[in-house]
């Protein structure tokens, strides 16, 4: 099988799940001919071939430097762009299937190409979906309500006309699955649902004292969305009964809510307990998941973080909110807990409950690991999405 990959991550250009779940679907493609066509932002030869991978990288019209300074435009948005010009010199006819992985990436397709070739579209979050048109009903608190309200908008649109020109659509959840079919109309038979896989034996090798360490772990981007406030909220009735207690949280958080963060803490003389980590290696992250006690993810706006995944993966135990697709990965009193919404007293509850109990955290760790090695293993998305394109391949030879 002669397979295309279109994605704005791939290697050493990595910030996301996104990136880390395409390499772990390219590793199990070995028996087919696959050519990713990527950005060149973080380094990388433009044009390499080996066995049967080539990978092409496109440079874009500004440089990366230039991108991470002014922040003159998405990332997303050029390399759309400069698919525009390269596939007028292109020959896409050459492949069997091409599989955008990130609908974000599929604004230069046209007709031409899909008349010719079979496309399969990615798509892995329904924020813009599930936005109003009314503003005041924006679902999260956000200090950037009218940017944040307009992009979500404009991307819902953009991407619900190009979704239906790949023809078929593949989720990452089944909730996401049934928003595509029940509220846009989807034919149920073009959309598909496979779960991203994780290398699960990244996070393997546990520390002995993992259940009595009492680390509070939290890991994500847009802390707005995924509601990190309200875990800096929980923190101080958690320490005071646990004064052994630490807190971590990765991901870049904005300088409005940073202050908002350090006067909590600061309130409480609990600043010395927490730490902020902007950006942690995905070669390093692993660490921090193994020797986290409880892993947190309060979110206000989710489909199904990569997060809780890893959580799973390394035998820790989750508190997150059950909003999107978040209870297809924790089960309430299995893997952990489903918390309500903006309720700091329900995560410091249910983290008592796991640092009371290092046994019940034991179990549910292990719980999670069994759903991980099943549901979200890197050889369960291999084998699914393989069976997916000989699915398609049938579909059209039908035509």
């Amino acid at each position: 099988m002669r397979i295309c990959i279109i994605t704005h991550e791939y290697p050493p250009n990595i910030s996301a799940g996104l990136g880390t779940a395409i390499v772990n679907l390219v590793s199990g493609l070995t028996k087919h001919k696959v050519t990713i066509i990527t950005p060149l932002v973080m380094g990388g030869e433009k044009h390499e071939i080996k066995d049967n991978l080539e990978i092409i990288r496109l440079p874009l019209f500004f440089k990366e430097k230039t991108l991470q300074k002014y922040k003159v435009i998405d990332s997303r948005i050029l390399f759309n762009l400069r698919l525009l010009s390269f596939k007028r010199k292109f020959n896409f006819k050459q492949f069997d299937i091409i599989h955008v992985y990130d609908v974000h990436d599929a604004y230069f397709l046209d007709d031409k190409i899909r008349k010719n070739v079979p496309v399969l579209i990615s798509d892995n979050a329904f924020y813009s979906y599930i936005v109003p048109w009314n503003i005041f009903r924006f679902p999260y608190p956000t200090k950037h309500l009218i940017s944040r309200f307009f992009h979500y908008n404009i991307t819902k649109v953009l991407n619900i006309y190009f979704l239906r020109k790949g023809k078929y659509i593949l989720t990452n959840t089944q909730f996401l699955r049934n928003l595509f079919i029940k509220k846009y109309g989807f034919n149920q038979a073009s959309v598909f649902q496979i779960y991203r896989g994780l290398d699960t034996m990244k996070f393997e090798g546990i520390p002995k004292d993992k259940y009595q360490s009492k680390k509070i772990l939290y890991v994500g981007h847009n802390m707005e969305r995924k509601g990190a406030i309200y875990l800096v909220r929980a923190l101080p009735r958690i320490f005071k009964r646990h004064p052994e207690a630490t807190c971590t949280l990765i991901g870049r958080t904005p300088k409005d809510l940073m202050k908002e963060f350090i006067k909590i803490l600061k309130k409480n003389k609990i600043e010395h307990k927490v730490t902020f980590l902007p950006y942690v290696p995905a070669d390093k992250i692993s660490q921090y998941y193994r020797e986290a006690n409880v892993f947190v993810l309060p979110s206000l706006f989710e489909n199904l973080a990569v997060s809780i995944i890893e959580a799973l993966a390394s035998k820790t135990p989750v508190v997150c909110t059950a909003d999107g697709a978040n209870d297809e990965a924790v089960e309430h009193e299995k893997e952990g807990y489903l918390v309500k919404k903006k309720s700091p007293e329900q995560i410091s509850y249910y983290i008592h409950k796991i640092f009371d109990n290092p046994e019940l955290a034991k179990h549910m760790g292990e719980q999670g690991f069994k759903k991980a090695k099943t549901r979200f293993s890197r050889e369960t998305m291999i084998r699914e999405v393989c069976k997916l394109y000989e699915i398609v391949l049938k579909n059209e030879a039908k035509l």
